[in-house]
């Protein structure tokens, strides 16, 4: 391979690596999301979270949207980092990232809600927050 063309590879992975969402903004707006629609997460280890209880709003959506694995009432450890799934002397952790059912119950119920704003679009003198 020439020169050239070991560059135009690295540039395409490095635009396909600033393309995919990064971890701590899935992390960011689930934490919310999921307070917003009555669930409790707690902080366990760094970036390492327990879920002592999914709101059956979320469970029901799942069941609704009919995909993959349920959504647990209780999650023991969630993380949305990859590498943080299984840590020496802790519990595994569920991945929660695009695709995980509790996720995409979790996103569907926020679009559903907030559809008509979204539709507005971004007004300059608006304030109003999606979460």
């Amino acid at each position: 391979m020439d020169a050239s063309r070991v560059q135009k590879i690295r540039e395409d992975m490095e635009r396909a690596d600033a393309r995919r969402l990064q971890p701590h903004f899935i992390a960011q707006f689930f934490e919310e999301a999921f307070k917003l629609l009555g669930g409790t997460l707690r902080e366990r280890e760094p970036k390492r979270f327990e879920i002592t209880h999914v709101p059956a709003t979320i469970r029901n959506r799942d069941r609704a949207l009919g995909r993959g694995l349920p959504v647990l009432t209780r999650y023991e450890r969630i993380t949305f980092e990859k590498t943080l799934i299984n840590v020496p002397g802790k519990p595994m952790a569920a991945f929660v990232c695009p695709g995980h059912p509790l996720l995409d119950s979790t996103l569907d119920l926020i679009l559903e809600r907030n559809r008509d704003m979204l539709r507005q679009g971004h007004h300059p003198d608006r304030r109003d927050r999606l979460l």
